[in-house]
Parts: C-alpha cells; sequence; structure tokens
C-alpha cells in the first residue's frame, strides 16, 4: 500500500473478505501503513469477490457480517471503521435496514449505501427510497448515499429525498474530475462554473496521467492502466470513437502526452457553443 502523508493527510483504505479475524489482522496492517479510517466493502457484486463469501455476499450473512466489523473495531479502536453495501443481495433479499441496525449496534461509525441489489450489478435505476428507510430507522448514524448521482441536480435532490448525511460518487466522476467543482458550488451557492474549455481539459488529463504513472511506477503498465481513463474523457466528444481506436494501440507515455495535447487541444478551435458539454450519463453508456 502506498501513500503520500502530504498529499492524503486523511487516508481512508477499504478492504474485503469474509473471514473475521483475518480482516481484523488486515485492518490492523493498513492502519499501521496510515490509514485513519478503514471501510469495508459489503457492496462489490463480482463473482470472484462474492464467491469467497466477501463484498455484497457478506450481507447474506448478518451474523459473519457484524462478526467483522467487532473483530476489527476491537483491533484497531479508536479508528473509525465504515461499512459500504448495497440494498441486498436480490430483489428477494433486500435487507438493507436490517443489516445497518446490525452493524450500528457492532459499531459501525458510518454506512454508505448503493441501493442496487447485487443481482442488479449497474443495472436498471438505483432505488434511493432505500437510503431514505436507513436514514430514517438510523437517525443519528451518518448514512452515506451512493448511486445515480450524475450531477449537481442529482446531488441536490437524493440529499433532499432521503435526508442522507453526505453523497459519494463513483462512476459520475469517470472521465469527469470536474463533477466535484460543481457540487462544491452549488453548495456555496455559487453560480454553475461553465463546462471546462479544452486547454483546462488536456491540463487536467495530463496531470490526471502524470500522477497514475508516477503512482504506478512503472510507464508501460502506467500507459495501459489509463487507456480506460482516456475512453471515458473521450466520451461524447467530436470523432471520439476514432480516437478511442488509437488509443488501445498505446504503449508509450509520449504517445498518450501528444494524442491528449492534439485530440483535446483541438477542441479550442471549434466555435464554444460547439464544444461538447460532459454528460457523465452518455460516458458510461
Amino acid at each position: 500500500m502506498r501513500h503520500n502523508p502530504v498529499k492524503e493527510p486523511l487516508l481512508a483504505v477499504q478492504i474485503y473478505g469474509g473471514e473475521p479475524d483475518v480482516m481484523a489482522r488486515a485492518a490492523e496492517r493498513v492502519v499501521e501503513r496510515g490509514a485513519k479510517i478503514v471501510d469495508i466493502n459489503m457492496g462489490c457484486p463480482v463473482k470472484k469477490v462474492t464467491r469467497n463469501l466477501a463484498g455484497s455476499a457478506l450481507m447474506t450473512v448478518p451474523d459473519r457480517a457484524a462478526e467483522v466489523v467487532l473483530q476489527i473495531i476491537e483491533r484497531i479502536d479508536p479508528v473509525p471503521v465504515t461499512v459500504k453495501m448495497r440494498s441486498g443481495w436480490s430483489d428477494d433479499h433486500k435487507n438493507a435496514r436490517e443489516l445497518a441496525l446490525r452493524l450500528r449496534d457492532a459499531g459501525a461509525a458510518a454506512i454508505a449505501i448503493h441501493p442496487r441489489t447485487r443481482a442488479q450489478g449497474y443495472e436498471g435505476s438505483a432505488d434511493w427510497s432505500v437510503i431514505a428507510e436507513v436514514k430514517a430507522a438510523l437517525p443519528d448514524l451518518p448514512i452515506i448515499a451512493n448511486g445515480d448521482i450524475f450531477s449537481a441536480d442529482d446531488a441536490d435532490e437524493i440529499v433532499r429525498t432521503t435526508g442522507c448525511d453526505a453523497i459519494m460518487i463513483g462512476r459520475a466522476a469517470l472521465g469527469n474530475p470536474w463533477i466535484f467543482r460543481d457540487l462544491v458550488e452549488r453548495w456555496r451557492a455559487q453560480p454553475a462554473p461553465l463546462p471546462p474549455i479544452a486547454r483546462e481539459r488536456v491540463e487536467t488529463i495530463l496531470r490526471h496521467f502524470h500522477e497514475t504513472l508516477e503512482h504506478v511506477g512503472d510507464p508501460l503498465r502506467g500507459v495501459r492502466k489509463f487507456r480506460q481513463h482516456l475512453i471515458w474523457y473521450s466520451r461524447g466528444s467530436p470523432d471520439g470513437s476514432k480516437f478511442r481506436e488509437r488509443v488501445v494501440l498505446f504503449e508509450e507515455p509520449r504517445a498518450v502526452e501528444d494524442a491528449v495535447e492534439t485530440y483535446f487541444g483541438g477542441l479550442e478551435s471549434m466555435d464554444p457553443r460547439e464544444q461538447p458539454i460532459y454528460d457523465s450519463r452518455s460516458a458510461l453508456g
């Protein structure tokens, strides 16, 4: 686990697993390496995770889920332990409210909810009423809303309709880091920021790329890891499909830098009224 104490003064680390004692040791390890918050993943729908009774599969065994929280807290207290979960395993097994109560009693400091079932994956719509139900049952526990928050308007709506204490942005930030700026300005009661101009896009994407290279520590692996981000950044842009055909062939950092400058920088020559307005939904389609 890499940690830059200057860039990351408050480091939260998410861990997953199904064995309480193993999870407790893992939590202790990440705290030793600088974690200030430990989050337990009870939401991942991926089969390679759930087949080991981890991720969203933990929601099917509430006793074990609570024991995971208990043993972690015993090992790392007073470091806060939080949980990220879903609405349940399937439509026939939705137990977010009941499990949240158990986890609160076990000592969870906060709970984040993505209100889709494991069976849904990321299909269909997030059922925000599940978050409202959990918050109503646990008025004194911080509840974090997640799922289908693609804009500042969505953020306002989910806070209004669920009573949640905070929101968590996931897929909507892929290729659109400006969503956080939009949210901050909305909640400061400031005018909505204009969409980023082409030069700002270039500078942001290159900064993201260079930090990825630094984090990964290997140029080839860094480039390959960043290809998907370039695909997300280019969604909805003119001739984006042609750009994406080139992206999958990139192997050298210079190729990425040149492509970003040429493609995204080229948008500056367009009439501002014709420049793409980023839509997180289209980026995920």
